[in-house]
Formats: structure tokens, sequence, C-alpha cells
């Protein structure tokens, strides 16, 4: 909504392209699927499966190719300060106090902090009642060894959770809806226009009496998504599902009357709710909240007919804060004056 920093975002868009040509080119590494997704409106997300290993890859090309060090269990505790500027880091190795020189800086690149009760309550308390989720090593670190030198922040009270998470313990999230599903509460009923980002959708179905709501989709949906990447096959493209039975984190059922008696979900809402989407579909736009695509003005409705027809529970989970260190462009670190902190730049997650 205009409030980010337009020089930040222009250097982002410039340098990403070559970022992306290191990955296909260097590395030799494809995305699974490219898609729209989150409110995109054109698609640009580009899917790894298992990150792990595109990770692993990067890893063992900058220890490999350019010997770069790495210090295993060494948790930083300090920035260091010397000589008007930021000098290195004093870490823990064996509970003992390890000093790393700077040559040229320290670059701070240590995540969110979602797993940080204490900085999501002083931050965003609505968010701090939200299940994390994400690398554990979220813990804001990088944001408190910066602070303690005058750093300022931004963003921080744009912290929002990404709704589709299961209700189990399993770390899967499902956004079915940016694939032709609807989002319901217990009474069958939409609450949200669901192409648009799933950070709003979250904000949507926090609002919701209910702890959990429901994607809903039918048999074209599942097939569709089941055969787009291996992780949505994981969830999607099971035995269970394709013979239209339950499984621990997805309800069946052959007509919307019975799947909605197995969630726990007013049958005779859910079947007005889709009747009446159904005719909004027709028309090109849904009359109960404007939408009229899958995400953002890109990819067309679509109607929920086929069965079997799927009742999905989902949760916002927090897997990122979005918010953080005040850079500039050159990745710099900004101070509560507006000035760069010698020595120190930061980026990724742990930047606003």
């Amino acid at each position: 909504k205009n409030k980010n920093d337009p020089a930040l975002v222009e250097a982002h868009v410039k340098s990403i392209r070559k970022v992306y040509d290191f990955i296909y080119e260097t590395l030799g590494a494809k995305p699974d699927v490219i898609r729209a997704v989150s409110g995109m409106s054109v698609p640009r997300a580009h899917l790894y499966y298992p990150p792990s290993k595109l990770i692993s890859q990067i890893y063992n090309y900058v220890k490999d190719q350019q010997k770069v060090p790495f210090y295993f269990k060494c948790p930083a505790k300090r920035l260091v300060w010397q000589n008007g500027r930021i000098a290195g880091v004093l870490a823990e190795r064996d509970r003992k106090p390890f000093y790393v020189q700077a040559t040229k800086g320290v670059l701070i690149a240590t995540g969110g902090f979602q797993y940080n009760n204490a900085l999501m309550e002083k931050y965003n308390p609505l968010m701090a009642k939200v299940t994390p989720a994400g690398g554990a090593g979220s813990t804001g670190d990088g944001l408190l060894m910066a602070q303690a030198y005058g750093a300022d922040v931004r963003d921080t009270n744009y912290i929002k959770a990404t709704f589709g998470y299961q209700m189990t313990s399993h770390p899967n999230s499902l956004h079915a809806y940016y694939s032709g599903a609807i989002v319901v509460n217990h009474a069958g009923k939409r609450f949200v226009d669901e192409s648009i980002s799933y950070k709003l959708i979250s904000d949507a179905a926090l609002g919701q009496p209910d702890k959990f709501t429901f994607q809903l989709f039918d048999e074209k949906v599942r097939s569709e998504m089941g055969g787009m990447t291996k992780r949505f096959a994981e969830i999607l493209d099971v035995p269970e599902l394709k013979a239209g039975k339950d499984t621990p984190y997805c309800f069946a059922g052959k007509t919307l009357e019975e799947v909605a008696t197995k969630a726990g979900v007013d049958p005779e809402g859910l079947k007005a709710t889709v009747a009446q989407y159904n005719a909004d579909v027709e028309k090109g736009k849904d009359s109960q909240f404007g939408r009229t695509s899958l995400t953002s003005g890109f990819g067309q409705m679509k109607k929920i007919e086929t069965p079997p027809f799927f009742l999905y529970p989902s949760v916002p989970r927090c897997i990122a804060t979005y918010c953080g260190i005040k850079i500039d462009p050159r990745a710099r670190v900004i101070d509560v004056f507006g000035e760069p902190i010698p020595g120190l730049y930061a980026c990724g997650e742990a930047t606003g």
C-alpha cells in the first residue's frame, strides 16, 4: 500500500536477476514450477523442492568454490566496535568466547524473529498469539545486536501470518485458493476475497470466531494441484484423496452435504455459499467480496462442481516477520538518526 522504500525496492528488483542467473546457470538448479501466489498479478513464484536441496547447493558452492569457512555451533552474541566502526563479532565456541575479525564489514543475515515471543509481543502482540513456523533460528539475534549500536527498524507493525497451514503438527501449507478453492468458516460461509495476499487472508481468518477455517475445493482443483509439484503431490495426490476418502488433514465427500457433515460445517450454509459462488463465476465477478480472478487479476475463477469435494482445515501460522533492521539500497544498516553505521550491513529476512 505504498508504504515501502522505493529506492530499496528498485535496488532489489535490479539485483534479483543476478541471483536467479547464479542459481539457474552456475548451480544448474531449475524451479519445479512457476506460479502466481500471494496476490501476485503474474506468475513469478519460483518453487524449488525440496528447498533444502537448493540451500545445500548454494552452501556447497560457497564452501568449496569460494573457500569460505563456516563455523557451526558457534552462536553469535555481540557485534564488536573498534576504531569508529563495526570490526567483528563476538561468538561462543564450546561455551568459550570466540572472536571473528571483519576486514570489510559484518553482514547480518540472521532471519526474522517469530520464535522470539518477547520481540513478537513488543512489536505485534496479535501475532504473538499465532503459532510460529519456518526456520527455528529465527529468534531475532541479529536484530538485537544491531539495535545495540543504534540501528533503526521498519515495518514492525506489518507482521502478518500466512494462511493455509494444516491443523496437524506437519509443517505443510496449501494455498488451494489460488487454484480455485474458496475459504469458508464453520457456518459454511465465505469471509474474504481469496485472490488477495495470504497474509491478508490470515487477518480475515484471525477475525473469525473459529479457531480454524477451511479451504473448499473439488476434484478438478485437487487433480490439477496434485500434479504441479512434488510438495503438492505429497498433500493432494495421495491414494485416499484420489479415492474420495478422508486423510488426517483433509475431509472428503461425494456431496457437499457429506463433506460438510464430516468436517463439522453447516451443510445448508455450505450448499448456499457454493450455489451463490458458482452463479457469480458465470458472471465473472463474485458478488459478495468482488473476487474476479484466482490471484490479483491473474487466472479465471472456477466453479466448485466436480465431486468428490474436499474441506481442508487451515490455520494461519507466522512463517516470517517481514520486517526488521532498516537498510539503504547498498544494504548499509541505518541508525535512528538516518545515518549508516560504519562497517555494518544486513540483508534478507533480517531487514525491513
